[in-house]
């Protein structure tokens, strides 16, 4: 646990990670080659994962080397070991037998998990003489492979005081490499930091926005936050956001990768949907929905029901301010953003099954041309 400067504290990562296997079981969590997967089928695995590991004989400070894939095992797998308070060593899945064997020797982890088709006869030939236990992914299940059940490395002398995630750089530059993460580092940036409870006098307001990426599980941290959701046409939205990314990725990547946005970014803008949306079902009292040309047309009346929907006073000093402020700001100062969906190859019946659900809640495509 972390100690917030009012005497509050945060869930660490193993706690997060134990309250999400502690959600109802039969409670749908991830689709996957259209078949739905619940709470209860990722806690499953993660117990029998969990089980197998203590039984190979490695203790609390064994490590664990993991190669990840996308399945609904694999994100079992992450899960359960977070929640066992393991450091784990990400291995990369796209490479040769003989890379995964290398990684295993200059890693030297107590247990090896991967799925099947990673367990390769070099593979299991390294895991044997260096005396680490393999359990394989299936399906669903979390079974030891006969003859390498049991670790000759029960515990790691060097293994970190504090649990960590080697995770796996992007590769942009050469292989992926592994590079150390602590659990409390990620527990802080998905709860905003040192977090600052609002019972308990702080202001949620002042909190990262990073926070609604998952607002599920970072709203119940923050009992008495409240969020104002600004609605607009999704379709213009996402036109919008895929050339600005365009530009902004360049920073980070060597290029934009224009066919991957094209892949995978209209299912992570429906993600950003789908989250809130999950959430305002919830917690209905605790979102104010705020429409966009609502705001363009009269922001001072939309600046005042939020108030009123705050409890907060509206002050001749707080409305003499906004209004400086959208005199000294007004809309298209800086120019004017062009975009459109065509520069993309989609058009809005490409994009509809990914925004129905959020539209049929909030009808605010325009009809416009994008």
């Amino acid at each position: 646990m972390t100690d917030t400067s009012d005497g509050a504290q945060d869930k660490s990562l193993q706690e997060m990670a134990r309250a999400a296997f502690a959600r109802d079981p039969a409670l749908p969590v991830i689709e996957f080659e259209k078949r739905w997967f619940t709470w209860g089928d990722l806690h499953q695995v993660a117990q029998q994962l969990s089980a197998t590991i203590v039984a190979s004989g490695a203790d609390a400070r064994a490590t664990v080397a993991f190669v990840p894939r996308n399945c609904p095992s694999a994100l079992a797998a992450l899960l359960g070991l977070i929640a066992d308070g393991r450091t784990i060593k990400m291995i990369y899945a796209f490479q040769s037998a003989a890379g995964i064997a290398r990684d295993l020797v200059r890693l030297k982890p107590s247990v090896l998990v991967a799925a099947p088709r990673d367990l390769s006869p070099e593979v299991l030939e390294t895991a044997r003489a260096e005396g680490i236990a393999v359990i394989a992914l299936t399906d669903m299940l979390a079974t030891a492979l006969p003859g390498l059940s049991q670790t000759r490395r029960p515990h790691d002398e060097e293994a970190p005081a504090h649990p960590q995630i080697q995770i796996l750089t992007s590769g942009t530059t050469g292989t992926p490499k592994q590079f150390p993460i602590r659990y409390a580092l990620i527990a802080a940036y998905l709860q905003g930091g040192t977090t600052m409870y609002s019972s308990h006098g702080a202001d949620f307001s002042q909190m990262p926005p990073v926070l609604l990426f998952f607002p599920v599980g970072n709203i119940a941290t923050f009992p008495d936050a409240k969020v104002i959701w600004t609605h607009r046409d999704p379709y213009a939205t996402f036109a919008s956001s895929m050339s600005m990314r365009a530009h902004s990725r360049p920073i980070f990547n060597k290029d934009p990768d224009i066919a991957y946005m094209r892949d995978h970014f209209p299912l992570q803008l429906a993600f950003h949907l789908a989250r809130p949306l999950e959430l305002s079902r919830e917690r209905p009292k605790d979102i104010y929905h705020l429409y966009y040309d609502d705001l363009v047309t009269n922001p001072l009346a939309q600046m005042k029901q939020i108030y009123a929907w705050l409890g907060d006073a509206w002050t001749a000093p707080a409305e003499t301010g906004m209004q400086a402020w959208l005199a000294a700001n007004p809309q298209g100062r800086f120019g004017k953003h062009s975009y459109s969906l065509a520069q993309w190859g989609f058009s809005k019946q490409d994009l509809a099954p990914y925004f129905s659900d959020y539209l049929r809640a909030h009808p605010v495509a325009t009809g416009a041309e994008v």
